[in-house]
């Protein structure tokens, strides 16, 4: 299961990656991969008053005011243990399995027929 959560909430009611984690981890999944998106925190009228310049926190020239963590890129998987526990072959946490499996699949044979023809 591939999540997005900010460590901090952007919305009122969003839920955080701590929320997340815990919740998935609760349910049998694991954290199998994580990267962080990272961003600079400096609001744009900050930079206007400081050096007059109109720039967004996504322009390149903002990095220069450093980046920090804003949200995951996530991707968890369920343990076996916790499959087993499913009785119903149409759970939608095998429907998830076999879907991440055939992606998985078809992802490395893609690559592989690219890298022949290379």
């Amino acid at each position: 299961m591939e999540v997005e959560p900010g460590f901090s909430p952007f919305y009122r009611g969003e839920e955080s990656f701590c929320e997340i984690n815990a919740y998935l981890s609760a349910q049998g999944f694991w954290l199998a991969y994580m990267k962080c998106q990272q961003f600079p925190r400096v609001r744009a009228s900050t930079i206007k008053d400081a050096f007059n310049l109109d720039m967004r926190a996504i322009d390149p020239a903002a990095k220069l005011f450093g980046s920090s963590p804003t949200a995951a890129e996530a991707r968890h998987f369920i343990s076996l243990t916790a499959l087993k526990t499913h009785d119903d072959a149409s759970s939608p946490h095998i429907k998830l399995l076999a879907q991440f499996m055939y992606d998985s699949v078809r992802q490395t044979v893609s690559g592989l027929a690219a890298a022949q023809e290379a």
